[in-house]
């Protein structure tokens, strides 16, 4: 009988919720124009994949007969699990948008666009887990990637540092945002937390507040920029304890979109969680977030009681 009510409850809240958000534009966010996640990556480097997850041999010598040193492949190499091996998809990735390959590429992997496009993607997900490897501690795997940022991606000439270091900066927000809303607007559990924390009649926005949080993180990953990012699951963990089962929907919602644009960051965020880091932050972001997911969460117990 509990579960039947838990289970009504959850329906009627849904559907009250939804009715209240339904017609604002609080989600109306243009696609990223860049993509840097791993998922991106993968999609790009299946034609040059063999089954056991390195690179094929006839587009690995292509590669190496066009151009690519010994140099550069020891530094390409070292992106990986095995330093004497292509073995990862964005070690495959880098040789594979290399001269020689791109003239014999297949149709489909065209996925990340000219090899101008192409370069600045690659460069942009180097630069990116570069920052964020360094902050993390891992001085020497950033290194490794800022290396083949440097004497591999901008080597090849068809990109400055400049110009992967704007690419970045300019599509870091349409990338989180994106995300964010895709995986909000999934059901987990018995919510689909799209429809729960987006917005009410006066566009109180939490994926706003989410996407400034992260967008402020990934561009200056430091002590105070993570505080908010971690914080943000602990808030939706202490609604969740409060009773309002749709904040571990939106938890869910968020570990997943969190690991999509980095699984460094979400391993440092599932530690602190594991020894109970405490978070303290003073951003005007955090605030709107706290403020706006409150919201939320007292509309639900309203609509719930009455």
């Amino acid at each position: 009988m509990k579960k039947t009510v838990v289970s009504i409850v959850s329906i009627v809240t849904a559907l009250l919720v939804s009715a209240l958000i339904a017609a604002t534009p609080c989600f109306a966010t243009p696609m990223a124009d860049i993509s840097l996640s791993m998922n991106r990556i993968a999609e790009y480097t299946k034609p040059f994949s063999n089954g056991g997850g390195t690179m094929r041999g006839n587009y690995f010598r292509v590669a190496m007969a066009g151009g690519v040193t010994e140099e550069a492949l020891d530094r390409v190499a070292a992106l990986g699990r095995d330093p004497d091996a292509i073995d990862t998809n964005l070690e495959i990735a880098v040789l594979a948008s290399s001269v020689g390959v791109i003239n014999i590429a297949p149709v489909e992997a065209g996925a990340l666009g000219t090899p101008k496009q192409t370069d600045l993607r690659l460069g942009a997900f180097l630069y990116q887990e570069s920052l964020l490897l360094r902050f993390l501690g891992n001085t020497n795997a950033a290194g490794i990637h800022e290396g083949v940022l440097q004497h591999v991606i901008i080597a090849r000439g068809n990109v400055t540092r400049a110009e992967v270091e704007s690419f970045y900066q300019n599509g870091i927000r349409a990338m989180v945002r994106e995300e964010l809303v895709a995986q909000f607007n999934q059901t987990h559990g018995n919510y689909n937390p799209y429809m729960v924390y987006s917005s009410n009649a006066e566009n109180e926005c939490v994926i706003d507040d989410m996407t400034d949080i992260l967008v402020y993180f990934f561009t200056a990953p430091n002590n105070n920029t993570y505080a908010p990012v971690l914080g943000v699951l602990n808030h939706f963990f202490d609604l969740l304890a409060r009773g309002i089962g749709s904040a571990g929907s939106a938890a869910g919602a968020y570990d997943v979109a969190v690991s999509n644009l980095s699984s460094e960051l979400m391993g440092r965020i599932n530690t602190d969680r594991r020894n109970r880091v405490a978070t303290t932050s003073s951003t005007s972001e955090m605030a709107s977030f706290i403020r706006n997911s409150n919201n939320a969460a007292n509309r639900i117990l309203a609509s719930v009681q009455n």
